[in-house]
This record gives structure tokens, sequence and C-alpha cells, in this order.
């Protein structure tokens, strides 16, 4: 690859890359930010809606509840009064305005009593009088009030079909006979509730970014919307409303022709729309996309200025570059009639480049002169002297360093090949000496190799029985150590048996102490229904109940008491028992502990010993490799010092080929001029 490649490439990616790079990332970040905006703004203003619903379902339970509660409470009392009227003889059931009247007084809209088939027997409208309960579904529940009294029947607040009006209707059973009681209490005081929660005010000024905004549906219909043409309209049918019919989320809608970000919520038949526009989501991306595309442009130009640039700089490096080739390639380091003009012509150029050119040609000549001499040395003449350009010419210095390291090795080589042609000869005989010496030695290592391995054989049988033992004394520790926990629980609950023993007998006093006040009282209200005469007769029979029951009640709790009086001895009995043997058990987990510490420690120091044996195992055998290797070794020198014999031979006869200069004293080395 040229040159202008391997510097215009690398640029051109980085500029390319970085400058793509950044225009994206400024565009996804920007993309992203304007995205989350959007969505903060549809879910902040969906959440301000649903917040306020959820504070009115809240508040509209809250009340539902309370009226509740006072009326199932009214209704009660005015099933008593009836029951009174009639055994007093003071209320005619067929007298509507009796009914009439106290309704006005109770508040109510509607009071019914009936007979014991559902017929209606008493109202406060005449023409209700004869109407069965059985006839219609939606009151055919009250007829179940007959056969259990005890049943009640607490409505809902509904309209009524023919005034609108918001009525709670509540059931009890009659108190004087079977049949039940129907009140319709007035709960307009919802609907005014409900008229001061209506979120269409709230729906209608919320502003949604600058063109957006909030849609209101109840029941399918659009009661609210920006678009007026669709207020009053069912739009259950339609595909966007299938889609925010149930749940909540946000997404992008086509909603008529035209495309939101939707934010939506449902709570029962409501369901609130926060819309914004694509077309004011598209106003903020626009400037986005337009800085994008410049910055895509801009990415694109960069490179191919810079490519154009850095072409224009490395021309003059051309016809350099060819010479370099051809003496790369041929090894022809001659300079040509051509090669001479364009260095001559380049070199005039006044920069980096024209000083470089240069400074080339220059080297090229030093090479040239250096040459013709390392090829007198090759002749080998090893006497010819390369004249340094200065202090600092590294190849000059280097060369003649070398000129005299070469002489003096020569000359060392030639005195060190008769030594060693001396010494390979005794190397030889030693050799074979040690090589008998070390297979000797290494049948005795094998012999005691075998030894150590059956002691080591033996200690780690050993140290696999403690191990076993010790984990076996383990377990019947841990055992233990169960048990007494297991018995310290029982004993804890049978504490927990005693305390509450005792908890129930401080009730079983209350429970006494309540029937006798209870006695009293009704030895005081059967007083009282004397002193009223003919009137009080059915409150006394009451009175003398409610004594007798307060006598069995006192009486029941004298027997529970004494059982559970017995009860607690019989647990501190089994408390001192399970102490005694809470204390046993501890001891035996104690002398358990003991053994398994000593036993583990004689496994421990069986491993250890077996360890140890390994290890003078592993260390004889790898003496016995040592051995085995120097004998293998001595026999090999044996036979390397004849070939080293040899080739001290051949060696002298190569040295003789070369022109030397006088002999310097053996060691002596030229300074280095680096």
């Amino acid at each position: 690859m040229k040159l202008k490649w391997k510097i215009s490439l690398p640029v051109l990616a980085l500029l390319l890359v970085s400058t793509m790079t950044t225009t994206i990332l400024n565009y996804t970040m920007t993309r992203n930010s304007v995205v989350q905006i959007v969505d903060n703004i549809v879910s902040s203003n969906l959440d301000t809606l649903i917040n306020i619903i959820i504070h009115a379902e809240e508040t509209e339970k809250v009340i539902t509840g309370e009226m509740s509660v006072r009326n199932l409470a009214l209704t009660r009392s005015f099933s008593e009064i009836i029951a009174f009227g009639i055994a007093s003889g003071e209320l005619d059931l067929d007298d509507y305005g009796f009914f009439q009247r106290i309704a006005d007084r109770l508040g109510v809209t509607e009071i019914n009593v009936t007979d014991e088939h559902g017929d209606i027997v008493g109202s406060n409208f005449a023409d209700y009088y004869g109407w069965n309960y059985g006839s219609a579904d939606s009151t055919r529940m009250y007829l179940r009030i007959i056969d259990d009294p005890a049943y009640e029947i607490v409505e809902g607040v509904r309209a009524d079909a023919i005034s609108g009006d918001m009525l709670q209707y509540l059931g009890v059973a009659r108190r004087d006979a079977k049949g039940f009681v129907q009140i319709g209490f007035d709960a307009n005081v919802l609907q005014d509730f409900h008229n001061q929660l209506d979120i269409s005010g709230t729906v209608a000024e919320m502003q949604i970014g600058s063109t957006g905004h909030a849609a209101y549906i109840l029941d399918g219909v659009v009661v609210h919307s920006h678009n007026s043409s669709l207020i009053g309209q069912d739009v259950s049918g339609s595909n966007w409303f299938g889609q925010v019919a149930s749940g909540s989320g946000m997404a992008w809608m086509d909603i008529d022709g035209e495309i939101f970000y939707t934010g939506f919520y449902n709570i029962g038949d409501t369901t609130i729309l926060v819309l914004f526009p694509r077309s004011e989501y598209n106003s903020y991306l626009t400037p986005v996309i337009i800085t994008t595309v410049v910055g895509i442009i801009v990415a694109i130009l960069i490179p191919v200025i810079t490519f154009f640039l850095v072409n224009h700089m490395l021309k003059p490096l051309i016809p350099l570059t060819a010479y370099m080739e051809k003496a790369g390639s041929t090894g022809d380091i001659e300079l040509g009639p051509e090669d001479v003009r364009n260095i001559e012509s380049l070199a005039r150029i006044k920069d980096e480049l024209g000083r470089c050119i240069g400074a080339c040609a220059a080297f090229v000549g030093r090479i040239t002169n250096v040459s013709q001499n390392l090829g007198v040395v090759a002749d080998g003449d090893l006497t010819v002297e390369i004249a340094p350009l200065s202090d600092r010419d590294t190849l000059g210095l280097s060369l003649n360093r070398m000129n005299e390291r070469l002489n003096l090795m020569f000359n060392d080589i030639q005195t060190a090949a008769d030594e060693v042609s001396r010494g390979s000869k005794q190397t030889a005989d030693g050799s074979q000496i040690l090589a008998q010496g070390s297979t000797q030695q290494a049948a005795s290592i094998g012999e005691l190799s075998n030894s150590i391995a059956e002691i080591a054989r033996k200690t780690r049988e050993n140290a696999e029985i403690a191990g076993k033992t010790s984990s076996l004394a383990d377990s019947i520790r841990g055992t233990a150590e169960k048990g007494s926990t297991q018995m310290d629980e029982m004993m804890a609950a049978v504490r927990e048996i005693n305390q509450a023993s005792q908890s129930i007998s401080k009730i079983i006093k209350v429970i006494d102490d309540i029937a006798f006040q209870t006695n009293i009282l009704a030895l005081n209200a059967a007083v009282e229904a004397a002193r009223a005469g003919q009137h009080g007769k059915g409150f006394a029979v009451v009175a003398e109940e409610v004594r007798n029951l307060a006598s069995k009640s006192a009486e029941a709790a004298r027997n529970t008491g004494t059982m559970i009086q017995d009860s607690v001895e019989k647990a501190e009995l089994g408390s001192r028992i399970a102490g005694e043997t809470a204390t046993s058990l501890t001891e035996i987990v104690s002398g358990i502990s003991e053994s398994a510490r000593f036993i583990a420690e004689i496994a421990k120091s069986s491993e250890e010993q077996s360890s140890a044996i390994e290890q003078v195992t592993v260390g004889i055998d790898q003496v016995a490799q040592v051995v085995q290797q120097n004998s293998a070794t001595a026999e090999e020198s044996a036979a390397t010092s004849e070939e080293m014999s040899a080739q001290s031979v051949l060696l002298q006869d190569l040295i003789s080929q070369f022109k030397l200069k006088e002999a310097q004293p053996k060691g002596y080395l030229p300074a280095s001029r680096h």
C-alpha cells in the first residue's frame, strides 16, 4: 500500500468515523431528549387527571360507607318502633299517613313493611299496598330476610326509575312478626359530590404542550374533546377506542385521521385521554434533522479535502521511493544519471522533504564506500582500515571495531582450538567413569523409593480411618446438639403455655365479673319492668332470661378456671422434667465435642504425616531422574568430546585461510567509540 494511502486512510477514516459518530450521537441524544420531554408532558398531565379521579373515588367510598352505617342503624330503629307501636296498639299498618309522618320526621323518601309472604302491608305510599317483592328481579333478594331474620340488605346508591333521584335502599327483619322493613334514603348528597368533582372542566382547560389537549369519555361517549364534532358521539365501536378501552399506557394512535401520542387510563366506565399531536412532535425534531444532515455533509467533505492535501505533500517522495525500491529489490545502490538529476532537483526544495532527499543521497554515497571496504574484508583481508567520517560515525566506527574484533577473535580461536583438542580427550575419559557410577546409584535409589511407597500407603490408610471416625463423631455431636436445641424449644413452649394459662385465668375472672354485673343489671331491669306494669311485661321476660344467662356464664367461668389451674400445674411439672433432660443433653454434647476434637487432631496429624511422606517420595523420584539424566549426560559428553577433537582440527584449517594483523595480547579488545 502506498504511503499516501497509509497516511490518508487512517486520517480519513478517523475524521469520517468521528464526525459521523458525533453527528449520530447528537441526533440520537437530541431525539431521545425530545421523546423524553413529550413523554413527560403526556405522563405528567395524565397523572394529574388520574390523581383527581382516584381522590374522588376514595372520597365517595368514605361518604357511602358512613351513610350506609347511619342508614342501617335508622332502619333497625324503625323496625323496633313498628314492633313497639303494634304491641302497644298505637300503630295501624293500614295508616299510610302515619308512615309518611315518620318518613318526614326521619328525613327518608320511602318506607315499606311486608308480611310473611313479601306483600306490602304498610307504606307511606297508598298505591304500594299489596305489591309483592317477588314480582321483580331487583327486589326478590329481600325475600331472604323472611327465612333468615338475621340477614340484612344494604344496597348501593342508584337512581330511582321514576323520579331520577339518588336513593339507597336497606332492609331488615321485622321485630314483631315474620316479614321485613325496607327504607329508601335520599342519597342526593352523592350526586352533589359527583357534580362538584366533575373533571370535564379540568379536561377542557388542560393544555398539552402548545397544541395538544385532553379528552374525557364516559361509557364510550365523548364528554369533552378538542374536536367539537366528537362531543356526544358514541366511539365505543371505533378501532382506536378498542386500544384504550382497558388498562392504561401510552402509544401512538390514529384518532379520526389525526395521529397523536396518546396517554390513556380507565377507571370503571371512565376513560381519560391525553393527546399530543404528531405535527408538534415533528416540529421539535425538524432542527435536529437539519443539523444531522449538515453534519453528514461536513463529514464527507473533510476526508475528501484531506486526501488531496496529503497526496500533494507526498508527491516529491515518488522518485526517491522508486530508487529505494530498486535498491531494496535488486541490491543495486549505484546512482544512475537520471537518479542524480532527480535527487539534485528535489534537494533544492526548501522544506523537510528536500532536506530528507539530500540527506538520503549523502547516506547512499557513504553506504557505497562502506560496501567497497566490506568487499575487501569478505575476500579474507582483515588488514584493511576504514576511516570514520567523525567521532559519531556509528557505521564507520562499528566496522573498524568489527575488523579489530575479527582479528582478535581468529587469533583466540586458533589458540582455543589447540586447547579444546587436548581437553576433549580428558573429558571423554571422565564422562565414562561418571556414567558407570550413576548407573549403580540409580539402582539403590529405586529400592529406597519402593520402601517409602509402602510406608506412604499405610499412612494414608491410617489417615482415612481417622477421617471417617472424625466424621462420625461430628455427626453424633450434631444429633445431640439438635436434641438439646429441641429440648430448649420445648421448655420455651411450656413457659409460653404457663403464661397463656395465666392470661386465660385473668380473662375468666373478667368474664365472671361481667356475669355478676349483668345479673345485677338484669335485677334492676326486672324491677323497672315491674314498675312499668302491663307495658313492661315483655321487658321483664327478657330481663329474666338475661339473669339466667349471666348465672350460667359465671358457673361456666368458675369451671373453666378450675380446669386451667390443673393444666398450669401439669405444665409446670413438664417444664421441670424438660429442664433436667436439657441439662443431661448439654453434658452429653460437651463430652461428644471433646471426643470429636481429639479424633480430629489424630486425623489431622495422620494427614500431615501422609503428605510429608508423599513429598519425600516425590523428592526421591526426582533424585532418581537426576541420576539417570547424569548417566545419560556422561555418555553423551564422552561422545561429544571425541567429536570436538575432530572439529578443532577442521577449525584450525579454516582460520589459516584469513590474512590477519600481527597478534595482539590475548584478551585485548578495542575500546568502544559509542
